[in-house]
C-alpha cells in the first residue's frame, strides 16, 4: 500500500488550494496516518482502507481499487469544511496519469462524515475515495 500513499501524497501535496491552506514554514501538513505532536491545525491525514486486487487468470493483478480515506481536520466547522470541499476538488476524478512514479488509473469520491472530537475542539470530516492504481508499475 505504499504505492498508493505515495500517489495521495503526491496529489494533495501538488493541488495549490491545498497547499496554500497547508503549508507553514517549510512543512505541507498532508501526513500518513496521524498527525506528528506539535502540528498547529489544518492538517490532513490520510490512509489506506482496504485493498481489492483485479483478478487476472494469465497473471498479476494489473490493477488494484484501493479505498483510502481522507480526513480534514481544523479548529471550526467552516475551516474544516473549506478544506474538506478542497480535498474533493483535489482527489475526485483526477487526470489519469503518474504520481510520484505510481500509475493512477482513476480516482472516484465514496461518502464523507463529521465528527467533533470536543475535548481538544477540533472538527474532523473523514471522506473516502476509491483510487484504481497499477501495482505492478
Amino acid at each position: 500500500m505504499i504505492k498508493v500513499s505515495k500517489a495521495l501524497y503526491s496529489i494533495l501535496s501538488s493541488d495549490v488550494p491545498l497547499v496554500v491552506t497547508l503549508t507553514e514554514g517549510s512543512v505541507i501538513k498532508v501526513f500518513p496516518l496521524e498527525i506528528p505532536q506539535r502540528t498547529s491545525l489544518p492538517a490532513v491525514v490520510y490512509s489506506v482502507v482496504s485493498n481489492t486486487p483485479h483478478d487476472d487468470k494469465d497473471g498479476p493483478s494489473t490493477f488494484d481499487q484501493v479505498r483510502v480515506q481522507v480526513d480534514s481536520y481544523a479548529r471550526t466547522y467552516n475551516d474544516c469544511a473549506d478544506l474538506a470541499s478542497k480535498v474533493r476538488d483535489a482527489l475526485d476524478r483526477v487526470t489519469p496519469g503518474t504520481y510520484n512514479s505510481v500509475i493512477v488509473k482513476g480516482t472516484r469520491y465514496i461518502s464523507w462524515n463529521m465528527q467533533v472530537i470536543e475535548d481538544d475542539n477540533v472538527y474532523r470530516i473523514s471522506e473516502d475515495y476509491q483510487i484504481i492504481i497499477n501495482p505492478q508499475a
